[in-house]
């Protein structure tokens, strides 16, 4: 059953935006699989029907995830600077976290003395965006990075991916509209982080579609 599912959702999916070659391939490699295990004959005959009439994907999608993949620096294609640049990104948004509420609870707060001069201001309205996108990274970010290193599944990755993405295009864009250049050094750690990341979502979604499809032809 189980084969028959992914071969349906691989279907459904082609409805929507179509099928290159190899998904609807690898979709009735699993059908066949399917058929072997004692399923429905019209169900997989309907599926395959569905499969028939998907429209190829687009070439254009190829290509264009082709050049993404070469155009990721070669230093950023090692899993390890996933790790690296996901903790980076995580410890300087704990910082931006620490600091508003700092700033909530004080209200503002000026320290002046011989050898010390502390200013910390009230949370303005983009303050504030930075504060909730800095905690929506660390939310989504630290769990998944802990989980990384238990299990071999994608979902940490992908977590990690949309912090990332809140990160860098939510985040730091506020603080580039609020600070200027300043702000360039979090816009380039969150897009490094999240070019790693795809990258290696991408190794490892070939990775598994290539084991996916041995296994059914070995069936």
């Amino acid at each position: 059953m189980e084969c028959l599912a992914n071969a349906a959702a691989i279907a459904a999916d082609g409805v929507i935006g179509g099928l290159p070659e190899s998904r609807r391939e690898l979709a009735r490699e699993l059908l066949d699989r399917a058929r072997l295990t004692g399923a429905d004959a019209e169900v997989v005959a309907g599926i395959d029907t569905i499969l028939t009439r998907c429209a190829p994907a687009s070439s254009r999608t190829t290509v264009w995830r082709a050049r993404t993949s070469r155009a990721v620096p070669s230093m950023l294609t090692s899993p390890r600077w996933v790790t690296v640049l996901s903790w980076l990104m995580v410890v300087t948004a704990l910082a931006t976290v620490l600091a508003g509420v700092a700033q909530l609870l004080t209200g503002g707060l000026v320290i002046e003395s011989d050898d010390l001069d502390v200013t910390l201001d009230r949370m303005t309205l983009s303050g504030g965006i930075l504060w909730l996108t800095a905690c929506a990274t660390v939310v989504l970010a630290l769990p998944a990075l802990i989980a990384r290193r238990r299990t071999g599944a994608q979902w940490p990755l992908r977590r990690l991916r949309t912090a990332a993405l809140i990160y860098a295009l939510l985040g730091a864009l506020v603080d580039f509209a609020e600070t200027g250049f300043a702000a360039l050094s979090n816009l380039a750690i969150g897009l490094l982080t999240l070019a790693a990341i795809s990258h290696q979502i991408t190794i490892r979604t070939a990775t598994g579609s290539a084991e996916t499809r041995s296994a059914a032809v070995r069936l």
